[in-house]
């Protein structure tokens, strides 16, 4: 399954109104990808159509009315904007070990309930990297049972 399509990840995303106003602008958005509409179709990149991904000019009243679905690398973009500056090697290794230290205290936390695996609750990597940033930027955790950042 694509990212865009994952109906959770749509869920995550659209909750998530810290990240929504971090989507870039009709000029930035090349390759970003928005929900709009009810309908599985009604996905497309920014400056392009639904499915069929024919080119239409960028308008900011659609941004308004959808949901900006980021990207994995739009999201680690997000952590290095704020963490660590410059995206390097040194900085990408500092970026996974907060990730890795994240996913112990992930796996910690949600296993009262569950096995103790993330995997129960984040089944992609965009589900987990929404997750992460949440944590990290705005100390938000994601309640699965309630559909909702707390």
């Amino acid at each position: 399954m694509k990212f865009y399509e994952d109906e959770v990840y749509v869920k995550m995303c659209e909750k998530a109104k810290e990240i929504q106003k971090l989507q870039p602008t009709c000029k930035e958005a090349k390759g970003s990808y928005f929900r709009y509409g009810d309908f599985p179709d009604d996905f497309y990149p920014k400056g392009r159509y639904r499915s069929d991904y024919v080119f239409i000019k960028c308008h900011d009243d659609i941004q308004e009315e959808s949901v900006w679905l980021p990207r994995q690398d739009q999201l680690q973009e997000m952590l290095f904007s704020d963490f660590f500056g410059e995206n390097n090697r040194a900085n990408t290794q500092r970026c996974l070990i907060m990730f890795n230290d994240w996913w112990k205290e992930t796996s910690a936390m949600y296993g009262k309930n569950k096995s103790g695996n993330p995997n129960e609750f984040f089944e992609t990597f965009e589900q987990c990297w929404l997750a992460f940033v949440m944590k990290q930027r705005f100390n938000k955790t994601w309640d699965s049972e309630k559909e909702e950042w707390v």
